[in-house]
């Protein structure tokens, strides 16, 4: 199974849907035995995304608020950058991280930001290049995010360094709640 997880923000679902659906239509194209998943955020425009996944003439499995039991189910996803790439890392998802917003944003961000890498889980591990491949603004192109998913998932050896970039995650994870990790903290720093 394939995820698709295009983002929860009316802008993101504007900027990543077409490239994602037309991604999509290539991916079960050339491996027609997976089945493809997108996660819907709870108030997204599901009407929207389900006529443009018609004129894409895709069967895709449509999961509502259920985004993180989407991602233990997967083999692989394209995962729109933020929260969501890091549960999917939590849940053992290989992934292709992407994000493509209003180029006046992008140069602001270049400008203001110093970071080589989008995706929350690249940020945890670190190190001179990327774990997870990421695609930023212009490159991302239904043929690009294609490319990437199915480079990676003909790739065994690649797909096993993406699974233990996961659980590297996951070991660099508290093991607590986030809530009470912070409850934690401010307590003590209350009482100092």
């Amino acid at each position: 199974m394939l995820a698709l997880a295009p983002g929860s923000r009316a802008s993101e679902l504007a900027h990543h849907a077409g490239p994602l659906l037309g991604a999509a239509a290539r991916f079960q194209r050339e491996l027609p035995g997976w089945q493809l998943a997108l996660a819907v955020a709870p108030d997204a425009s599901e009407p929207k995304l389900r006529a443009a996944a018609a004129r894409a003439g895709l069967e895709i499995a449509w999961v509502r608020g259920a985004a993180f039991e989407l991602f233990l189910a997967a083999e692989f996803g394209l995962v729109c950058s933020g929260t969501a790439t890091l549960e999917a890392a939590l849940a053992g998802l290989p992934m292709l991280i992407f994000y493509r917003g209003r180029a006046l944003d992008a140069a602001i961000a270049r400008r203001l930001l110093r970071v080589d890498r989008i995706g929350l889980p690249n940020l945890l591990l670190g190190g001179a290049v990327p774990v997870f491949p990421e695609l930023h603004q212009g490159a991302v192109t239904a043929e690009a995010l294609a490319a990437g998913a199915l480079g990676c998932v003909r790739d065994p050896g690649r797909m096993q360094a993406l699974r233990a970039a996961c659980a590297r995650i996951r070991e660099l994870s508290p093991p607590r709640r986030t809530a009470a990790a912070v409850a934690d903290e401010i307590l003590d720093l209350a009482s100092v």
